[in-house]
């Protein structure tokens, strides 16, 4: 039984309109996170379970946040990791780049994802759901503020 989340760990009230993609390959992990954000209120979620397809809706979706795994078949969680990033680096389509949270069971892929410029992690199998809204709320806000910080900015021409 999972303890209640506390208000000050939904950031949902705050920013009920944030984006959310989750990339993973299994149906029953996505279904589980889907599950914990729509029962606090989060709707605007998308999901991609074939990771070839996960650059393509990170183009249309253009999420705030992405919950990505990284032992995925075809195409692996590292390789959209580096299609991500790559696509980010267009300041006209990303001025604040997207919140990435790595979702893996895989211990040994911190150095690796380290080196490539990401350091927010989740073991896999989910299991503090205090950490989990931590975690996302932490990184929907910087997103979020981010955004609001480039529109200020913009608006002073």
């Amino acid at each position: 039984m999972t303890t209640p989340v506390p208000d000050d760990f939904k950031p949902v009230k705050r920013y009920p309109q944030a984006r959310i993609l989750v990339i993973d390959d299994n149906e029953a992990n996505v279904r589980v996170i889907e599950g914990m954000l729509a029962k606090e209120g989060w709707r605007n979620v998308r999901r991609v379970l074939d990771s070839r397809r996960a650059l393509g809706m990170f183009r249309e979706f253009a999420p705030d946040l992405v919950l990505l795994d990284l032992l995925m078949p075809n195409v692996d969680g590292y390789q959209v990791l580096d299609e991500m990033h790559e696509e980010m680096k267009d300041p006209t389509a990303w001025p604040v780049p997207a919140s990435i949270l790595i979702v893996t069971a895989d211990t040994t892929a911190r150095k690796r994802c380290w080196d490539m410029g990401e350091g927010n992690f989740l073991p896999k199998p989910i299991d503090d759901i205090h950490d989990f809204w931590g975690r996302v709320g932490t990184l929907i806000e910087m997103r979020m503020l981010g955004l609001a910080l480039h529109r200020m900015r913009g608006s002073r021409g």
